[in-house]
């Protein structure tokens, strides 16, 4: 894994200036992190394009916020941006992802990254 950003951990965890040590991320803190930083276990088979969407030749790609807990397992997603019909599916989608264990100091942290989930009309 990439290092993870240490601005990101201070503004999530709350702190206002650079503290060094283990106290810079509680248990609790969620650590931002980009998807390429995280670890697949299993990517669900694409989701089923929404009926209504698919009969107005809705298309395009949607962003959704995912949170994931210390073991790797979503307990959050937010579709932040996208076409409106495809948001939805997007998150509940999200949700049935599974990945690694997102690791700092040797301890699992939840986190929270974004996935971009493409509806292409065929």
């Amino acid at each position: 894994m990439k290092p993870i950003a240490f601005l990101a951990l201070m503004v999530l965890s709350g702190c206002s200036s650079p503290v060094v040590g283990p106290s810079v991320v509680s248990d609790s803190t969620v650590l931002a992190l980009e998807f390429s930083d995280v670890k697949v276990r299993f990517q669900p088979p694409a989701p089923p394009y929404p009926q209504q969407a698919k009969f107005e030749k809705v298309a395009g790609t949607v962003v959704v916020e995912i949170t994931i807990n210390q073991s790797g397992v979503p307990t959050q997603a937010t579709a932040i941006s996208g076409p409106k019909e495809l948001r939805e599916a997007s998150a509940a989608y999200a949700l049935n992802w599974r990945f690694e264990p997102v690791m700092f100091q040797g301890t699992p942290h939840s986190a929270k990254f974004k996935i971009r989930i493409p509806y292409r009309i065929r």
